[in-house]
Formats: structure tokens, C-alpha cells, sequence
């Protein structure tokens, strides 16, 4: 039997095996997290380049007060930041102007 087809065959005894909750209709609470990257685009990164990616994340409780209606606490990070030198532009390097700055969201 080929690989592909014991793969498939493996894939889809998983799913008949494995409980799937993605269609509960109401829980108590729930949790999450996000990773990724951030990346600045504005006056000194004009040509939407990635040479200054950084690291961001986050996190959210939702506690469902009924089941219509749910109350979310969320935090996101991310850290910003550009620097001239990354520039193609002659004027911009000689001009050498750089930030880097730490964006914090709370939001309920």
C-alpha cells in the first residue's frame, strides 16, 4: 500500500477517534494565546520592506456570563521599530534616523 494512502488512512481514524469540541454551545470559560511577528510601516519604512521584524503575542480570557452574551479580557505586546540603515535610499542612510518602541494593548 502506498505511504500516502496509510497516511490518509491514519489522519482519518484520528478524526473519528478523537472528540471534537470546536461546536460546544456554551462553556464557562475559554483561553488563548497568539504569536507572531510585527513589523513597522510608515515615514522611515516606506517601501514595505521586512528588515526589522520583531516578536508580538498576546492572550485573551473570555468568561461567558450566558450563552449570548460574554465578558473578554485581552493583552497584546509587540515591539516596533525601524532603522534607516535597512534604507535603500542614500538620502535616508546619511539621515540615520532609527526608534524602537514596546506597543502594550489591554482591552476588556
Amino acid at each position: 500500500m502506498r505511504l500516502i494512502y496509510k497516511i490518509l488512512i491514519f489522519f482519518s481514524a484520528l478524526l473519528i477517534i478523537i472528540p471534537s469540541f470546536g461546536q460546544e454551545f456554551f462553556t464557562g470559560t475559554e483561553y488563548g494565546i497568539a504569536v507572531g511577528g510585527s513589523e513597522y510601516f510608515g515615514d522611515l519604512n516606506q517601501n514595505y520592506g521586512f528588515n526589522y521584524v520583531r516578536p508580538c503575542g498576546g492572550g485573551f480570557v473570555r468568561y461567558q456570563l450566558n450563552p449570548f452574551i460574554a465578558l473578554k479580557g485581552v493583552m497584546n505586546y509587540a515591539h516596533v521599530g525601524y532603522d534607516d540603515a535597512y534604507s535603500s535610499n542614500t538620502y535616508n542612510q546619511l539621515r540615520n534616523l532609527n526608534f524602537q518602541s514596546d506597543v502594550i494593548e489591554l482591552a476588556v
